[in-house]
């Protein structure tokens, strides 16, 4: 048998693109994260909703202007911390997203009833589960927006 001679043209450009493509991998990925974190945080925000709102005056406390009133626009549930876990390549592997207000958990599981003394009137008010509603969405679709972030990345680099 004869020898077979081949010669691959382009090679030097291929490896260029992939270095350049590894340069930029972590950071795009860690950017497409954030967003997901992000996006994540808003739909849950915008999902909530205060049943009824407290709004009462305050007889012993009054300013220069009168009687103070104060009215709970839920703002206080829309203050979130997101902690990143980073992997080898400096990648984000994990988040972990958690609300700031310290009765966030009330409102999202439900809790009893008590009067001002401490002592259970019977009652439940049921939870409204809305982050475990949106985190179970998020779980269907951060594949598909992982694999999008992936297909970003290769287009950029030329790939």
């Amino acid at each position: 048998m004869e020898g077979m001679d081949f010669e691959i043209r382009g090679l030097e450009e291929l490896q260029h693109d992939m270095n350049e493509m590894i340069g930029m991998y972590p950071d795009e990925l860690n950017k497409a994260m954030r967003k997901v974190n992000a996006g994540f945080r808003k739909e849950v925000n915008a999902n909530i909703r205060i049943k009824h709102p407290v709004e009462r005056e305050y007889r012993n406390k009054t300013t220069k202007k009168g009687k103070k009133k104060i009215y709970h626009s839920g703002n206080s549930f829309k203050k979130w911390r997101t902690q990143n876990t980073f992997g080898e390549l400096g990648i984000i592997t994990e988040s972990r997203i958690t609300n700031k207000a310290p009765h966030w958990h009330l409102y999202e599981n439900g809790h009893a009833k008590y009067d001002f003394h401490g002592k259970p009137t019977g009652g439940f008010v049921p939870g409204a589960h809305i982050a475990e509603k949106v985190r179970e969405k998020y779980r269907e679709e951060f594949p598909a927006l992982v694999d999008q972030a992936i297909d970003d990345v290769l287009k950029k680099a030329g790939l």
